[in-house]
């Protein structure tokens, strides 16, 4: 085995993990601001829009049968 090899190799592999993990969190935070913005949407417009964190909560609790 060359270590050195397996050293850049593992290198490269952090350099595209930092990037990747950059762009999740960007993403993530881009999701966050939109959602927010429709809220404010729906609640300017009227619209009430179930939460869909409460809706899982509910089919969670819900038995099925």
């Amino acid at each position: 085995m060359n270590v050195d090899k397996l050293r850049a190799e593992y290198q490269e592999l952090m350099k595209q993990k930092n990037v990747l993990t950059s762009t999740y969190k960007d993403s993530e935070k881009e999701v966050r601001d939109l959602n927010r913005k429709l809220e404010n949407l729906n609640q300017y417009l009227g619209r009430t829009q179930p939460d869909p964190a409460q809706e899982q909560q509910e089919k969670k609790d819900t038995p099925h049968l």
